[in-house]
Parts: C-alpha cells; sequence; structure tokens
C-alpha cells in the first residue's frame, strides 16, 4: 500500500487549523508568575507544567514528534492525565496513524479542553481517517461558523464531501480554501481519465526494464478513491482515505496480501487523491511512478531492500 506522505503529514501539522490551544494558553498566561514553584493552577496544572505544554505543542508543529511525545509523555505522568494533555497526545497519535486510538483519546477529553474548536477539528480529522465522513462533515458544518482558521476547515471539507461522492460540493471547498492561503491550499489537479492514464504509461517508463516485464502480469486499475468497503475491511487495518494506490490479492509467492471478496486482484491506483498530492503533471509522474513500485513490490512478494537490489532507489 503506498499511503499519501505529502499533503495528509502537511494537513494534519504544516496546514492545521491557525493558532493552537498552546498559543492561546500563553495569550491567557502572559501576567502569570512563572516561577518553576508557582502554585497548582487550573485543574490541578502547575504553571511549569503549562509551559511545559507549549513547548510540546511547538515540538509538534516543528515536525518534532518524537520529543513532542516525550514530553507528552511525562506531562501525563506528572498532571495525573490533565485533558489539555490529553488533547496533545491525541492529536499527536493522529500524527502517528493511529486514528482509532487518537480518536479515543480525544473524546476522553471532549468537555474540559479550552479550545473547544480545535478539539473539534482534530476530531473530525481522526474521523476521516476512519471513513466516518458523515459524523466528520458534521462536526466540520459546525466549525464553519467558527473562528477557527477557514482554510483548515474547508479544505478538510473538501476531501470529506470528494469521499462522500459530492464532487461538485467539494470543489467548491477546496476553491474556498485555496481562495484564503494559495499556497498553503492548492487547488487539486484534475484530468480527464485518458490523460491520467497516459500519466501512467509515462510512470511506467520510469521503472526499470525488468519490473516493467513484471508489472504487465498484473492488472492496474484506476479508481477515483479508495472504496469505503476497503477503508474498514478488518485486514485494512491503517488504510486511511488518502491511500495513493493498493495491491489487491495473492502475490508471486502465494501469500495473501490483502484479499477482498468481490474485488479483483490488481494494483489499484487511486487518481483523485494522486491530482492532490502533485502540483505539476512532473510531479504526478513521478508520484504514480513510485506508488506503482510499492505496490509491484507487494505483488512481488518483495521488500524494500529486495526493490534497491533490483534498482529501484
Amino acid at each position: 500500500m503506498n499511503q499519501n506522505e505529502n499533503p495528509g503529514k502537511d494537513r494534519k501539522n504544516g496546514k492545521r487549523a491557525g493558532d493552537s490551544s498552546a498559543k492561546r494558553h500563553r495569550a491567557d498566561r502572559d501576567d502569570r508568575d512563572d516561577r518553576d514553584d508557582a502554585p497548582i493552577t487550573r485543574g490541578g496544572m502547575s504553571e511549569r507544567d503549562f509551559e511545559a505544554l507549549d513547548r510540546a505543542w511547538e515540538d509538534y508543529e516543528a515536525g518534532e514528534i518524537e520529543r513532542a511525545a516525550e514530553a507528552v509523555g511525562r506531562l501525563l505522568r506528572r498532571t495525573d492525565g490533565h485533558p489539555e494533555v490529553r488533547f496533545l497526545r491525541g492529536v499527536l497519535l493522529l500524527e502517528s496513524d493511529e486514528p482509532e486510538e487518537a480518536l479515543a483519546e480525544l473524546n476522553e477529553c471532549v468537555s474540559d479542553v479550552e479550545d473547544q474548536a480545535l478539539h473539534a477539528y482534530y476530531r473530525s480529522l481522526a474521523l476521516y481517517d476512519l471513513a466516518r465522513f458523515e459524523e466528520a462533515e458534521g462536526e466540520l458544518q459546525i466549525l464553519a461558523s467558527t473562528d477557527l482558521d477557514t482554510g483548515s476547515v474547508q479544505y478538510l471539507l473538501a476531501q470529506v464531501r470528494e469521499n462522500l461522492g459530492r464532487r461538485e460540493e467539494a470543489d467548491r471547498a477546496y476553491a474556498v480554501a485555496h481562495a484564503t492561503a494559495p499556497e498553503d491550499f492548492p487547488l487539486p489537479m484534475r484530468l480527464s481519465r485518458s490523460a491520467f492514464e497516459e500519466a501512467i504509461h509515462d510512470a511506467r517508463e520510469q521503472l526499470p526494464e525488468n519490473l516493467q516485464e513484471k508489472l504487465d502480469q498484473v492488472p492496474v486499475m484506476v479508481d477515483d478513491l479508495p472504496p469505503r468497503e476497503i477503508l474498514t475491511h478488518p485486514e485494512g487495518e491503517g488504510l486511511t482515505p488518502d491511500l495513493l494506490g493498493l495491491f489487491v490479492g495473492r502475490n508471486l509467492r502465494d501469500e495473501s496480501v490483502f484479499e477482498i471478496p468481490g474485488i479483483p486482484a490488481a494494483i489499484y491506483i487511486y487518481q483523485r487523491n494522486l491530482e492532490r498530492a502533485c502540483r505539476t503533471r512532473e510531479e504526478l509522474v513521478s508520484e504514480i511512478a513510485t506508488t506503482l513500485y510499492h505496490e509491484l513490490g507487494h505483488y512481488l512478494g518483495l521488500d524494500e531492500d529486495d526493490l534497491r537490489e533490483l534498482g529501484v532507489d
């Protein structure tokens, strides 16, 4: 399987909703005593612990996920599981591609965090990753009337509606997000199916000849988006709606990789996700080639080291 390594991460980090809870906490506490031995304050957290939480949010925003997680672990023990700390833990679980655990953690502190809008945004992200699109849309529609960052809300709402099959509504939401911050929220590419298949042909040409020959042995199918039955299948744990490609069937070692009754064995390429992940046709061809390489590896029963030995970096 090939998950989306670019917009997904941006969506949860660089493109997430405007001000973080940590920043809002700092604004609330500018006039407080910041001594290490400051008295216990809101909900059993000291000033020192709130400052540590602020820094953990900053680490998360900077992409220092491991450092943020270590700080959250210490804070959970020190504050006996304070809701604001659990909130960030839920966000970090989401960043680590564990949406089910993230949603459970976020639900535990749903009524006890200060920034309810930001909390609802991350809960919507978890619901989206779990393919619970109707629930995610409901929360995002409420968030659209708040002061939370419009671009972040509308972009996620567009992805939700796209997966619900309401493409015109999705494109309108993409346009609203793009208007707020064009660089952060680029409009997805839109290719005809024939033009996209030409891009797949060009991507095949980037693979070594021996792998191109193997690729002739398995059908390559193009779908707009991964169907919900795949995303929610028991064997599909870890698959999210941003999936770029997937091999379904038995590999050449006659081992089941991912089989679903009624879905033909093939390499599946998801056009709209790939279009959203790329800004130019050159990027699209390169991303398709990477996706084909990964899914072909599953078909061959090879791991990453095996593929490198075949000349694929």
